[in-house]
């Protein structure tokens, strides 16, 4: 008998210094009352008290696993009987919640019950994180892709449009020379004129299409590297392009209204450019309005647009703006409202896509690209501005212009 205990002592002093040298958390859990029987240090630091449970020990908690996420081993294997394989989140023995691949294996009792089960862990954080960071990529690509898609039918769409609207004058032009050139009218006659003057027209309105798919190209190729580091006042910015539409605007008899609120204070303009004698002056009499972080000639570009339209589609009557610089946010916020023909509300979602115009601007005998918005939204996107619009038909359209904190304006300088 004593042999035999010095053998069994012999044995369980062997089987300590294997469990103490294997690198792993190994545990020996009793399936009736999930108490951990057999520890190393690896999975606990220490003496273990008695009666300590693996989910005490491994989770910090009063309660056994039991969401499907995170299946408790013993429960498995007390179910089929066989191996399981596991993935849990895992207290260490240094207290650090840790991924942890979980192999657990049965033990029975003499009459094939599962009494015990013997389980050791490895740390898969790593491995976790690469599944994590690889899914993200995944994901990322997969974005990426969709992007390129959307990009690939949009340049497909946009090719489609623009054949379409160079190829409709071009056919105006082909058939009227078409006429001219098999002498179906007298070359010295009044129709042979007007069909000229027709093809003369067209021309032009290619020519000026032409150059806006180039200027739109330009834009869209160098709005992304542009440098947003001038400070632009948009003040007199705004009072330049009027001056520039000074006869456009005479001719539509319209008077602009303009109301500058600079950091509280207001500067109000209302004498239809009628200053225009005596540019300098006003040019220099104004108030700075200046905003940090813009980029001049594109914003010469949007605001141009913008107040060329409200002019364009005004018979006359008012065009009021009005242009807000505060220390609060958003800033920085810009306003035209005309009292012209308006768009029509079908198309006012998609008044910023490619050729999109609103046909009562076709039936004003108005002409029109349709490249202009797009190139609007293009550079006020690029200064991290958002441009809104709101119309109704025959009274007028407001677009407004909200810039962001990043085009914080400075104080003004007394003009």
């Amino acid at each position: 008998m004593k042999n035999n205990a010095a053998v069994n002592e012999n044995q369980a002093e062997l089987l300590k210094l294997v469990l103490e040298f294997l690198p792993y958390p190994f545990y020996v859990i009793d399936t009736s009352d999930y108490t951990v029987k057999i520890v190393n240090s690896a999975a606990h630091s220490g003496h273990l008290p008695k009666g300590t449970t693996c989910f005490a020990l491994t989770h910090n908690s009063d309660r056994p696993c039991r969401s499907s996420e995170h299946p408790c081993p013993l429960e498995k294997i007390k179910e089929t009987k066989q191996p399981a394989t596991v993935e849990h989140l895992h207290y260490n023995n240094e207290g650090k919640q840790v991924h942890v691949e979980i192999h657990a294996f049965p033990v029975f009792d003499g009459e094939g019950n599962v009494s015990h089960i013997i389980e050791y862990s490895q740390d898969v954080s790593m491995r976790k994180q690469a599944e994590e960071n690889l899914k993200k990529a995944h994901d990322e690509l997969a974005k990426n892709l969709e992007s390129i898609k959307a990009l690939e039918t949009q340049k497909s769409k946009f090719m489609r449009h623009s054949a379409h609207q160079l190829r409709s004058p071009l056919a105006t032009i082909i058939a009227s020379l078409n006429v001219l050139t098999q002498k179906m009218v007298a070359l010295d006659s009044e129709r042979a004129f007007n069909l000229l003057v027709g093809c003369n027209n067209k021309a032009k309105s290619l020519e000026k299409l032409v150059n806006r798919l180039l200027e739109l190209s330009r834009i869209m190729e160098g709005i992304k590297t542009i440098q947003r580091d001038q400070e632009v006042d948009l003040v007199r910015l705004i009072e330049k392009i009027l001056f520039s539409l000074k006869e456009l605007v005479s001719a539509a008899d319209l008077d602009i209204m303009r109301i500058y609120t600079i950091h509280g204070k207001n500067f109000e303009y209302s004498n239809n450019l009628q200053y225009a004698e005596d540019f300098e002056k006003h040019f220099h009499d104004l108030p700075s309005g200046i905003i940090k972080n813009g980029n001049e000639e594109y914003l010469e570009h949007g605001f141009y647009n913008i107040i060329h339209n409200a002019i364009k589609y005004s018979k006359k009557g008012m065009i009021y703006i009005d242009l807000l610089l505060s220390d609060r946010k958003p800033g920085a916020i810009f306003s035209i409202k005309d009292e012209g023909i308006g768009i029509e509300p079908e198309y006012i979602d998609d008044i910023f896509l490619e050729f999109v115009r609103s046909p009562n601007a076709r039936d004003h005998g108005l002409n029109g690209s349709g490249l202009g918005l797009v190139i609007v939204k293009e550079v006020f996107d690029e200064h991290g501005a958002k441009i809104s619009v709101e119309s109704n038909v025959n009274k007028g359209t407001t677009f407004t212009v909200t810039f962001n904190s990043s085009n914080t304006p400075l104080k003004p300088i007394s003009g």
